[in-house]
């Protein structure tokens, strides 16, 4: 381009940061003289030498952004913002970007896109202000990790922190997509692919873009693409400890396999910290994931082990045919050095089994919110939703929380993203605390023990099962039945009413609805006659009813049940629970839908504090209903 000096050789066509930073820089001198022309020259030139993978790349289409929002060039603009957004513009200044964006979409009339927008930014910003902690991969500045004989290794929090507050977003080490999603999903980043770009040999796997694509491949579909079916087969878990050690690489495992002795003895620091003391969620982070080896029956250990010999062995002449993976792959292959190849393979083999065990206590199911398979006539105006597992992944940062049956944290997941915050204040020195699935207000004390020790081998000793068994279940309240001289008969009739619950919970997948909503009229008129009004079952009745009401259309009838099921969930998960939010905002769809300005309205300001509290600005509930309340504060002018 004329005028353009260059800084290095790029004649021969090849990628120069160097060169694309400087030019980036002049474009922005005469930016600044309001001399658009030659700045857009700059820009340009900038943008074609930066490297696909540099920063200079997302700098340089933000700069040309800025340009063209000067010259009104908006369509030109949201390309840019959307081009530095994808090729990762840094985080702390993306709210600029995205207010950027939110201005063209004014100046076009899409102005259904510019709440969403500046919702995003304004959370985007309060993100920005969150400092990172330069010693835990993916955690706040408000944490630090610590060590004892008794908790093992364990966040705590160094200041006072206030409920609502992120303490830890982090991408996975490496997950796997289950099954089921695999043909509606990223294979990479777990997002939903309505138009997936495949992989270049196999039809097995999508992606939804191409940088996922090649993501992919560079990172394990290289080595797993001519394996695809044996890896179902062996299933999740075996698969993920395989895919764990593509990830990492040879060199990586070898390394940590050859240093495990010599970490042990020598080196002081927290287990899968660096001898700094750093936590960087790598592989020696994961290597230090305990593996609760002496809780598996020992037949099982030889069944992994034996699983582990036979992935590795049929699939390690490929894995040692790639220079990316191994650079000795040549030297590998030669018959002089079998017995290096040997001792290479058991390393793997033992490697492998060491990840499968450790998942069995340390793999995060990664899960979505989906609608309920149950519709009518093609009705989704207020669906009933469910929580599903899509994918199970690791990670390294996130499994540094204890358990307690009463976490003082929630978790939260935006595609392959996993979001921890706090949902009461946790005070300095406190240790932060997650729920591994058995939570105080769904189990009894002695479920929840039953089910922790199956599967994670400990016995909970957290506020929550300190409390005495009578304790326990005054909190609970289940068994709360209303005075009658005859017991024999209400047993008969209880039991009855819930054979007729679970008849009608059939009809309803069957989309038998008239039938099944006479039914759980019956069963909540037996429950309402002999169960206080507060027993969960007779809630879980009313819930039910209100969605067959929902399905029927009938908005009034269904508003009268939910109500009362949603006094039910507040007695029992307080009105700061996600599960009463939950609720809330189903009525409030409803309510919206029936044009109740009031009531919607007040329901919304109900529910949109705990949402935020639990999830952040940004998460799709309450987007949807920040949308519903600009709509009704429309109708109410």
């Amino acid at each position: 381009m004329a005028g353009v000096t260059p800084i290095c050789e790029t004649s021969s066509g090849n990628k120069c940061e160097k060169s694309s930073n400087a030019l980036r820089l002049k474009g922005n001198a005469h930016y600044q003289k309001r001399q658009f022309n030659e700045a857009l020259k700059n820009y340009n030139q900038a943008i074609l030498l930066a490297p696909h993978d540099g920063s200079e790349l997302a700098l340089g289409f933000a700069n040309r952004s800025a340009l063209f929002y000067e010259t009104s060039n908006w369509k030109g603009c949201l390309q840019d913002v959307e081009h530095a957004l994808h090729h990762r513009y840094p985080a702390e200044k993306q709210y600029k970007l995205l207010k950027r964006k939110a201005q063209c979409l004014i100046q076009l009339e899409r102005y259904q896109e510019v709440s969403e927008t500046l919702q995003v930014a304004k959370d985007e910003a309060n993100i920005s202000m969150i400092i990172e902690s330069d010693e835990i991969c993916g955690a706040t500045s408000n944490v630090a990790i610590k060590y004892n004989n008794v908790r093992g290794r364990h966040l705590v929090a160094k200041i006072k922190i206030p409920a609502g507050s992120t303490i830890i977003k982090e991408k996975p080490y490496t997950g796997v997509l289950l099954p089921e999603f695999h043909n509606t999903h990223c294979h990479q980043c777990f997002t939903p692919t309505d138009a997936p770009i495949p992989c270049s040999l196999c039809s097995r796997v999508r992606y939804c873009s191409d940088e996922c694509q090649q993501s992919s491949m560079t990172l394990y579909h290289w080595a797993e693409c001519p394996y695809s079916n044996l890896l179902e087969e062996v299933g999740v878990y075996a698969h993920l400890s395989y895919r764990i050690l593509v990830v990492s690489g040879v060199q990586t495992v070898k390394g940590q396999h050859n240093d495990t002795k010599v970490c042990m003895e020598t080196i002081k620091s927290i287990p899968g910290c660096s001898s700094s003391g750093c936590y960087y969620g790598n592989y020696q982070s994961v290597w230090n994931l305990v593996t609760n080896e002496n809780m598996h029956p020992s037949e099982d250990i030889e069944h992994f082990r034996k699983i582990s010999s036979e992935l590795i062995h049929k699939t390690i002449d490929h894995l040692l045919g790639s220079k990316t993976w191994t650079p000795e792959s040549c030297e590998m292959l030669d018959k002089s050095h079998d017995q290096e190849k040997s001792c290479l393979i058991g390393q793997l083999q033992s490697a492998h089994t060491r990840h499968w065990l450790q998942l069995y206590c340390n793999a995060q199911a990664v899960t979505i919110i989906v609608p309920s398979d149950i519709q009518r006539e093609g009705r989704h105006d207020v669906a009933d939703v469910e929580q599903r597992r899509l994918a199970t992944a690791v990670f390294p940062t996130t499994s540094l929380l204890n358990h307690s049956c009463k976490p003082n944290v929630i978790v939260s997941f935006k595609d392959d993203e996993i979001t921890v915050r706090s949902i009461t204040t946790i005070e300095t020195d406190e240790e932060i605390l997650h729920c591994y699935g058995p939570h105080y207000k769904r189990m009894k004390k002695a479920e929840r023990q039953k089910a922790l020790k199956k599967q994670y081998n400990f016995e909970c000793n957290c506020d929550a099962c300190r409390l005495d068994d009578s304790n326990a279940d005054n909190d609970l309240k289940q068994e709360t039945i209303k005075e009658n001289s005859n017991k024999k008969n209400i047993k008969m009739e209880l039991s009855k009413s819930m054979d007729m619950f679970s008849k009608a919970n059939q009809m309803l997948e069957e989309n038998k609805i008239e039938d099944s909503l006479a039914l759980l009229l019956q069963c909540c008129e037996i429950q309402t006659l002999y169960l206080d009004k507060y027993h969960k079952n007779l809630g879980q009745t009313q819930d039910s009813i209100a969605r067959c009401y929902v399905l029927l259309g009938d908005m009034s009838s269904a508003v009268k049940y939910l109500k009362l099921s949603i006094a039910n969930v507040e007695k029992w998960f307080g009105p700061d629970s996600i599960e009463f939010a939950n609720e809330l905002h189903k009525l409030a769809s409803i309510l919206f839908n029936m044009r109740d300005v009031e009531g919607a309205m007040a329901t919304i300001n109900r529910c949109l504090p705990v949402l935020v509290c639990h999830y952040g600005n940004n998460h799709e509930s309450v987007n949807e209903l920040l949308e519903m309340k600009s709509t009704l504060e429309h109708f109410a002018l």
